[in-house]
């Protein structure tokens, strides 16, 4: 399982969606349970999510519209 970085206390997950351009790092994992992690920008923005599938840690990419629907 991948070790979570500790956040910086101005960090605060959000979920909507991320400004064009470079995403600020580094990323920060976030447990959501034993098998998954969730993934945001140093900023806080959520791109995505970690899942143990099988023994093999996979990412799947995340986005949100306009109105923050996923």
């Amino acid at each position: 399982m991948p070790t979570p970085l500790s956040a910086p206390p101005t960090f605060a997950p959000t979920y909507g969606p991320v400004p064009p351009g470079p995403l600020a790092g580094p990323l920060r994992l976030l447990p959501v349970s034993a098998g998954a992690m969730a993934v945001h920008t140093a900023t806080g923005a959520h791109v995505g999510s970690l899942k143990l599938v099988g023994g093999v840690w996979k990412f799947k990419a995340m986005g949100y519209d306009a109105a923050g629907r996923m």
